[in-house]
């Protein structure tokens, strides 16, 4: 149970994070243009996809299922990324701790966790991901740290 514990903070670190103050900004621009896709029905959410977005269909869809559920306030519209977000940091763990071992998986989740040290990082490959982001390009992204860590840690194994 110990041994677990380091990931727990972890992730209830990047918990507090994404969390923290979620609804108390107003929408920005791009958020009242995803608000206004999100907002009606199927159809009208398709429609809006196929004509006027160039962000693929499957980030708008788990979106309007979420404010189905959770409604269209501030911080319901921010909250299906942000779960995505510390989902990430679990995943980063594990992508990391197979091929470079625990320490490495550790690191990984921290900055995948932490979005104030990974904006400010030399390395753009640990720039956060944010909800604009295409969820292909962030998993690219932090496997591509994952191989950078594998090979920092002379590629040892778990």
């Amino acid at each position: 149970m110990r041994r677990h514990l380091p990931l727990t903070g972890i992730v209830l670190l990047a918990a507090i994070l994404r969390l923290g103050g979620l609804g108390s900004r107003s929408l920005w621009l791009d958020e009242g243009a995803e608000y206004d896709a999100v907002h009606g029905s199927l159809g009208h959410l398709l429609e809006r996809v196929v004509n006027r977005e160039s962000t693929p269909p499957l980030s708008y869809l788990y979106e309007w299922a979420s404010t189905k559920v959770i409604g269209t306030s501030e911080f319901a519209l921010r909250l299906p990324f942000a779960l995505l977000g510390i989902a990430l940091v679990a995943v980063m763990y594990l992508t990391a701790r197979e091929p470079a071992g625990r320490r490495a998986g550790l690191i990984a989740a921290a900055l995948a966790g932490n979005e104030s040290l990974a904006t400010k990082g030399p390395v753009p490959l640990v720039a956060p991901c944010n909800k604009g982001d295409r969820p292909l390009s962030c998993i690219v992204r932090k496997r591509g740290l994952a191989r950078l860590l594998h090979r920092a840690t002379g590629g040892t194994g778990p």
